[in-house]
């Protein structure tokens, strides 16, 4: 059951995700501000992508050691 929760978790972080990518504007309103005033185009969209790769590989990194912990158990 651990691996089906496990999975269930990084999915709904990524639908979370999709989501919000459908109301593009809401997302990319920050990035495009940064765009307008300091003319960097690239940095806020590289943040946003970095901080979500950091978010599913440190949930995809916990459900590994918590399923490894919940098999030495048994």
């Amino acid at each position: 059951m651990i691996p089906a929760l496990g999975n269930e978790f990084i999915s709904l972080i990524k639908d979370s995700s999709l989501v919000s990518a459908i109301s593009a504007p809401e997302i990319t309103y920050w990035a495009q501000a940064m765009n307008a005033q300091y003319y960097v185009v690239w940095t806020p969209y590289l943040t946003v992508a970095v901080l979500y790769l950091i978010l599913n590989l440190s949930a995809s990194r916990l459900m590994k050691l918590w399923e490894r912990k919940m098999a030495q158990n048994d």
